[in-house]
């Protein structure tokens, strides 16, 4: 299961457990998952057209949680240095709109 299935696949949650199509989810691939800000993190999800939310969100939640607790320390990426924070921020606020989806823990 990765985010490029997500169109097909639905996942829920049932007692705790996260299900894919009512199976138990077995194994998700977390791709391009990159942390961003102190509680915020980056998904690819939105270039494969899905959106983070319900069930899909307290999955990402979970692993966030999880490897937090286990100690992850990711640096922040810096993903432009310009001198000018308008067009920083302006590539920043489009580039994530096309092909991120952020999440909040």
């Amino acid at each position: 299961m990765a985010p490029w299935n997500l169109n097909n696949i639905r996942i829920t949650r049932r007692n705790g457990v996260f299900l894919a199509n009512g199976e138990p989810l077995m194994v998700y691939h977390f791709s391009s998952l990159v942390k961003t800000g102190t509680n915020t993190w980056k998904t690819n999800t939105a270039k494969f057209f899905v959106s983070v939310k319900g069930d899909v969100l307290a999955l990402y939640k979970q692993y966030i949680q999880q490897i937090e607790g286990y100690g992850y320390e990711n640096r922040i990426v810096q993903t432009l240095n310009f001198k000018a924070g308008s067009l920083r921020r302006l590539v920043q606020k489009v580039s994530g709109k096309l092909f991120n989806e952020f999440v909040e823990v």
